[in-house]
């Protein structure tokens, strides 16, 4: 088995622990973007900001209906 350098790790640590973007809720096509590398939905769903929110919460807050139902259906609360 063998190991990952540091530099690799560093950087997928900082991809994963990378803090949310709030801009996200604002921009749909580029939400939509996110939401569509599968890999990273769960994450990006419940990822928090300093405030506790999630990316739902920001939406909501930034009257973002688009955004809010783009988060609902990919997290498979709200069908189209």
């Amino acid at each position: 088995m063998s190991v990952a350098p540091k530099g690799i790790m560093n950087t997928l640590r900082s991809v994963v622990e990378a803090p949310l973007d709030p801009s996200l809720v604002e921009n749909t096509a580029r939400l939509l973007e996110q939401l569509n590398k599968s890999e990273r939905v769960p994450k990006l769903l419940s990822k928090r900001d300093d405030r506790g929110y999630t990316l739902l919460h920001l939406a909501a807050e930034r009257n973002q209906p688009e955004s809010l139902k783009c988060i609902l259906i990919k997290d498979g609360m709200y069908e189209s």
